[in-house]
């Protein structure tokens, strides 16, 4: 999965097919849709990201 944040309340995701399947049944076991789970994990990753830089 790559993800870009191109503006501050849109996130452009790239996810191959295989990878989507498999992510849709992680967010339905988890009780969440595809979109949050995605939203959930590149917001965590930058925030690492940010934590690192400092």
């Amino acid at each position: 999965m790559r993800a870009d944040i191109a503006m501050p309340n849109i996130i452009r995701v790239r996810v191959l097919p295989d990878e989507k399947q498999a992510m849709k049944e992680i967010a339905r076991k988890s009780g969440t849709t595809l979109s949050n789970l995605i939203r959930t994990s590149v917001l965590s990753d930058r925030e690492g990201e940010n934590r690192k830089a400092r």
